[in-house]
This record gives structure tokens, C-alpha cells and sequence, in this order.
């Protein structure tokens, strides 16, 4: 008769050993997890919405210009975004440079 047979078998007359619990220290630290989780999800939210505060208060005072540029990386395929075309060469250096970043980094 297989182990698991006898173990579970009513007509088994060894002293079978209770399973063990699960250590509490595994529910906190999934607990702790999510927590951590939520603290950074939250952290996010906040810092985009210092940037659209900060955004609209440089846009609302006199004489300023907001001028800026970005990348946005699906994948391996850069998306450039630029108000004049200082920013976007700015954007396509990082574009590069975060290409080259994640070659280097998948080959290790």
C-alpha cells in the first residue's frame, strides 16, 4: 500500500501526525506585501498629481512658457514627444540611451 494510501486509509491503525499549520509569518508578510504594494500605488498617484498641479501653476503665471519633452517606451518601440525641437533631440537621446540600457541588461 502506498504511503499517502495508508495515511488517509480509516482502516489504518498508525498514529498519524496532524498537519502542520501555516506559520503566521507567511500571512503577514503576504499582508505586508500588499501593503507595500498600495503604499507605492498611492505614491504614484500623488506624484502625478504634483505634476499636474505644478504643471498648471507655471501655465497660469505671467509670461512663462512651458516647454518639455518625453519618451514613452512600449516595449523596445520609443514614442518621442517634444514642444520645440530642443526637447525632442533631448527625448531621442534618452530614447537611446534607454535602448541600449535594456539590450545590455536582457544580455546579462
Amino acid at each position: 500500500m502506498h504511503f499517502s494510501h495508508q495515511r488517509y486509509s480509516a482502516n489504518c491503525t498508525c498514529s498519524a501526525k496532524p498537519l502542520p499549520q501555516k506559520p503566521l509569518s507567511r500571512f503577514l508578510t503576504f499582508h505586508s506585501m500588499v501593503d507595500l504594494v498600495l503604499a507605492g500605488v498611492l505614491l504614484i498617484l500623488v506624484g502625478f498629481g504634483v505634476m499636474v498641479i505644478s504643471m498648471l501653476s507655471q501655465a497660469r503665471s505671467k509670461g512663462s512658457q512651458l516647454k518639455g519633452g518625453g519618451v514613452v517606451m512600449i516595449g523596445p518601440v520609443p514614442i518621442i514627444f517634444g514642444s520645440d525641437m530642443k526637447w525632442a533631440s533631448v527625448a531621442i537621446v534618452l530614447a537611446i540611451i534607454l535602448i541600449v540600457l535594456t539590450v545590455v541588461l536582457s544580455l546579462v
